[in-house]
């Protein structure tokens, strides 16, 4: 969704009902090296304020320590997106 409110088109209700959706992406991590970029499955609340997702032992993401504080993106693209929950479109 664009920034400026001149260009935007769909209401905010149109962005979570994406979301809840799509079901997968992009979680990226800011750490005091370089940045962590894994493809997830998600789910998103009942209630739109959180997500659940999974992310395997090895992945260096789970290995934050539960409380502690690391800015993270997710990064959720659209029915374009080459991935998608069935396989590869």
């Amino acid at each position: 969704m664009h920034p400026n409110p001149s260009f935007r088109n769909t209401s905010d209700g149109h962005g979570w009902e994406l979301v809840s959706q799509t079901s997968f992406g992009t979680l990226v991590q800011s750490t005091s090296g370089l940045p962590l970029i894994s493809h997830v499955p998600f789910l998103l609340s009942a209630c739109q304020s959180y997500i659940e997702l999974h992310l395997v032992r090895s992945n260096p993401m789970a290995r934050v320590e539960f409380g502690e504080a690391v800015p993270t993106t997710l990064i959720v693209n659209g029915p374009d997106d080459i991935f998608h929950q069935t396989g590869i479109a």
